[in-house]
């Protein structure tokens, strides 16, 4: 009896651990894998979050214009965000990325940082931020 429940007590953990590595995969699926990052995103130019980490969101407020909201856990006024063009950007040679972490400034709210794309003037981007 005792070895009959060892080997059932064994194969349901056994599978619980299974099935716990799947839920584990399966929540990350769409989320980036940034460990020596605070924060990271992977924007195209319409705005769209491909996958991130600390970000609650990206606002578009106008042509090449974008508000980055970082988890309110993150101090992004001592923060250095870099930000490179990905390749959902243009085709384009020029276009360019630009970041300002003011807070706040003009365009973002506070906890916002403002990212600017441009290729001979305002141009929808896409973008990668990570803040350290």
């Amino acid at each position: 009896m005792r070895k009959t429940t060892a080997v059932m007590l064994a194969s349901a953990l056994a599978a619980s651990a299974a099935i716990g590595a799947s839920v584990a995969y399966a929540a990350a699926i769409g989320g980036a894998q940034a460990p020596y990052a605070r924060a990271a995103a992977l924007v195209k130019p319409d705005g769209t979050v491909v996958r991130s980490k600390g970000i609650t969101g990206v606002r578009k407020t106008g042509t090449g214009h974008y508000c980055v909201a970082v988890d309110p856990a993150i101090d992004i006024t001592k923060s250095t965000p870099v930000a490179t063009l990905n390749t959902y950007s243009p085709g384009s040679w020029e276009a360019r990325v630009f970041v300002n972490p003011e807070q706040p400034n003009g365009w973002c709210q506070a906890q916002e940082i403002f990212v600017y794309g441009n290729s001979s003037g305002a141009a929808d981007i896409g973008f990668d931020l990570i803040v350290p």
